[in-house]
């Protein structure tokens, strides 16, 4: 289960990552580039973290991996409600116990 919520916390990378990309490159190159890393840059940067966190069996990238989604999970919430299926599942899975007890006790160790 460990496997697949590093998987999912990749995905979510992805997802992020494309809009990103997109607006970087859709107008004149370093103002799209400077207002899309505004919007998107703060959690692309923290999903980045939680991935590379996860990976190496680190707890701050449960924790990262739980904060992100809380706050990607607040702003869909408001604009669009069936979207937060995806980051409230991933809640789900990292709060699984052998998740959340592979990385406790990978910190306690």
């Amino acid at each position: 289960m460990v496997k697949a919520a590093i998987g999912l916390q990749a995905l979510q990378f992805v997802v992020i990552a494309v809009p990103w990309a997109a607006g970087a490159a859709w107008g004149r190159l370093p103002n799209s580039l400077i207002v899309s890393s505004v919007i998107f840059g703060p959690s692309l940067i923290f999903c980045a973290a939680s991935v590379v966190g996860m990976v190496r069996k680190k707890m701050y990238g449960w924790i990262l991996a739980l904060v992100i989604d809380l706050l990607t999970c607040a702003p869909l919430a408001f604009f669009a409600r069936p979207l937060v299926v995806f980051p409230l599942g991933m809640i789900g899975v990292l709060m699984l116990r052998g998740v959340r007890e592979f990385y406790a006790r990978n910190y306690y160790s």
